[in-house]
């Protein structure tokens, strides 16, 4: 059993530690470095692929809407920006990109969720991860990791499956630990870009 030793008193309580499953440390730890290493590789195969098929790069930014269910619902809206690659114009490569907002549901009382995330897909399979910090407004928190996965269509819809690991949790049980998260993305501003950044200064161009 791995077990942290917390010495900050929050709202004037002692935060009630979640149990530290190590099975469950070494499958964030892991799944953040195959994340990595992941994006790593395909900003690298790019450069080769440019040169056999008609390859187009795109900043984007817009709003992320969404919604996950489990034993309770919760909405989101976010504000995002990813780099997109198009293949014979259709978007096949995406990411890591960024988004931050947050999350909102009513299971009793109001709880929101503020969070910063990223995801990466290729063609259809999608990876995601997200820390949020669940609070009821009353002293209730519950700073969480998220890992997703599942598929990602055209650069605007995801599908996905998600984990929810509240790490600490104090006086909120209102949270999902296994859901299905359904976004849609609304892009808002587009700029062109190339692989050798020779256009990083073209203007942003709404796309509405």
């Amino acid at each position: 059993m791995v077990r942290f030793n917390f010495s900050i008193n929050i709202y004037g309580r002692i935060p009630h530690i979640t149990a530290m499953n190590p099975l469950k440390i070494v499958f964030v730890l892991t799944f953040v470095t195959l994340v990595n290493g992941y994006a790593i590789a395909q900003k690298d195969s790019l450069v080769e692929l440019e040169n056999t098929f008609p390859a187009q790069y795109y900043g984007r930014q817009g709003v992320k809407v969404g919604f996950s269910g489990g034993k309770h619902m919760f909405g989101e809206i976010s504000w995002y920006a990813e780099e997109v690659v198009h293949f014979a114009g259709w978007p096949m490569f995406n990411g890591p990109g960024i988004h931050i907002g947050s999350e909102f549901g009513y299971v009793d009382k109001l709880i929101v969720a503020p969070k910063i995330g990223t995801r990466i897909h290729i063609a259809l399979p999608q990876v995601g991860l997200s820390f949020l910090w669940y609070s009821d407004l009353k002293g209730g928190y519950a700073p969480t990791l998220r890992p997703e996965i599942g598929i990602g269509i055209a650069h605007q819809f995801e599908l996905l499956y998600a984990y929810n690991w509240d790490f600490v949790n104090e006086n909120l049980n209102s949270i999902n630990s296994h859901m299905l998260t359904f976004r849609f993305n609304l892009t808002i501003l587009e700029r062109r870009k190339y692989i050798d950044d020779s256009d990083n200064h073209s203007s942003w161009k709404s796309v509405l």
